[in-house]
């Protein structure tokens, strides 16, 4: 199983996404086959380079990635709630 996780900038821009519910269940319904990600606050944060890892897998298949928000600040990214199926 691979773990994917965002730097802390890209997540501010998640929950923006999640707030603005019509425009979030739009992209998950193109985009996820209609399954959405749950939001868990105030999870573990991890030092292992894995923000870096998950930038280089998105940009392996084929995305952009704006390495600014992507670079690693390992003091910053959040790993998927491991508690919660589908949780950010």
């Amino acid at each position: 199983m691979c773990r994917l996780i965002q730097r802390r900038t890209v997540d501010i821009g998640v929950h923006q996404l999640i707030l603005d519910t019509p425009l979030y269940f739009a992209l998950c319904e193109a985009h996820n086959g209609g399954r959405y990600k749950h939001h868990t606050p105030l999870i573990e944060r991890r030092r292992d380079g894995v923000v870096a890892r998950t930038a280089e897998l998105i940009r392996g298949n084929g995305f952009a990635v704006d390495d600014e928000l992507w670079e690693v600040d390992a003091s910053d990214c959040s790993p998927c709630d491991n508690k919660v199926p589908d949780s950010h």
